[in-house]
């Protein structure tokens, strides 16, 4: 089986969930024989990479452009089109066996219309719900016609996939009210994103030495956030919360782990409240298996996620956790069980769950051990079964159409 993977990601520079999903399922096709090229987003073009990628970015911080995102659409249509050509060509050169892109965007779009000339099927994964991450990032007066336009892309690509993974209940529910006609014959799988969890069984040693490297004392309680530095992870709303928790726990500290479009908004905000010597930004980070060791508490006040991978990397690492009380995340973390939720608007939640744990140690050990049991739900290779088996379930009604 020839399998194309699309994504939007730019795989050399950044590594968030969908970009870490990617690297994943190519690894697993090709450890399980299959044949596996990635068709993925450069600065200025498209990359078919089908021999190596490399497992870790070449970049640690991307480079983020801003400016009108009228003028970014037009730039991942272009994209759009020039990956699509890139399938083709491929396809006439060694026949693609089936489609799966990343994403209902953009990565998608490339995928439906390559899929749509060349009668290959077409599997699409959604990692969240698209619109509702536009909607808590645009700005201006032009974003009804943004969304708009947006709304547009994804129910094309709904409407053109053979089927359609998504990470949890709830994007497959909103996928299936707002971009899949019940007259199409679409088929929709829920597949949570995975994660290796004996990667993140680190000793007290590493904890140790992780800590003495980030400069954090014995006594020191370090709260974590590990992932995109972007408007739907909230992270304004955290850095404020912190604030308030310093204050009253004097031995907290805050380890960011990431970058993103609001990096220099959050480190000015650090300086003008004078925490510069309570807050660590890290920049991205390969080992975060050992920072989530030298970590005590993880914050994750989300807007909206699909399946966060770090999220289950914490969970894994047996972290106590305090997450946002929103569909994908309540499909996870059971609140007062191996977690905290709180409401990703209310400030003093945030800030009580954060004290609470400072304060009470016994209940971080007590909610760690029981988040390690529930990652355990979310193990990789089950992953790549189920992904592989819904390949097969596709190409076996594909061949049944066609009469083979």
């Amino acid at each position: 089986m020839h399998v194309s993977l699309v994504t939007i990601a730019r795989l050399r520079e950044t590594l968030g969930g969908e970009e870490n999903f990617t690297l994943f399922l190519r690894a697993w096709l090709r450890e399980h024989g299959h044949d596996v090229t990635v068709v993925y987003r450069s600065l200025f073009g498209v990359i078919m990479e089908e021999k190596r990628i490399e497992e870790k970015p070449t970049v640690r911080f991307g480079v983020i452009l801003s400016g009108p995102y009228l003028i970014f659409m037009l730039g991942m249509l272009f994209f759009s089109l020039a990956a699509a050509m890139r399938i083709i060509h491929l396809n006439k050169n060694r026949k693609i066996t089936l489609i799966h892109a990343q994403d209902t965007g953009y990565g998608g779009l490339a995928a439906v219309v390559a899929a749509k000339i060349t009668d290959v099927p077409v599997v699409i994964s959604s990692h969240g719900i698209r619109q509702v991450t536009l909607f808590n990032s645009l700005e201006g007066f032009l974003k009804p016609l943004e969304l708009a336009l947006e709304r547009g892309v994804d129910r094309f690509v709904c409407r053109g996939a053979n089927a359609i993974i998504s990470v949890n209940k709830h994007t497959e529910s909103y996928l299936k009210k707002h971009f899949i006609p019940l007259e199409k014959e679409t088929a929709t799988f829920v597949v949570p994103t995975g994660v290796n969890i004996k990667r993140y069984s680190e000793n007290e040693r590493t904890r140790q030495h992780m800590r003495r490297r980030l400069s954090f004392s014995g006594d020191e309680v370090v709260i974590g956030f590990v992932g995109r530095f972007s408007p739907e992870k909230n992270l304004l709303f955290l850095l404020e919360a912190f604030a308030v928790v310093t204050r009253r726990f004097p031995q907290a500290r805050l380890l960011l782990v990431g970058a993103g479009p609001l990096q220099r908004r959050m480190e000015e905000f650090v300086k003008k409240i004078g925490l510069n010597d309570k807050v660590v930004f890290t920049g991205f980070r390969d080992d975060v298996n050992k920072l989530l060791a030298a970590v005590d508490i993880f914050a994750l006040p989300s807007l909206t996620e699909g399946c966060p991978t770090s999220l289950l990397e914490a969970l894994a690492a047996s972290r106590a956790v305090v997450a946002s009380n929103i569909p994908s995340v309540r499909e996870i973390v059971e609140h007062g069980k191996d977690g905290l939720l709180i409401n990703p608007h209310d400030i003093e939640e945030l800030q009580n769950a954060l004290l609470l744990l400072c304060n009470a140690p016994e209940l971080r050990e007590k909610l760690g051990l029981r988040a390690r049991r529930k990652a355990a739900l979310y193990d990789a290779n089950s992953v790549g079964l189920n992904v592989s088996n819904i390949y097969k379930s596709i190409l076996t009604g594909a061949n049944h159409r066609c009469g083979q």
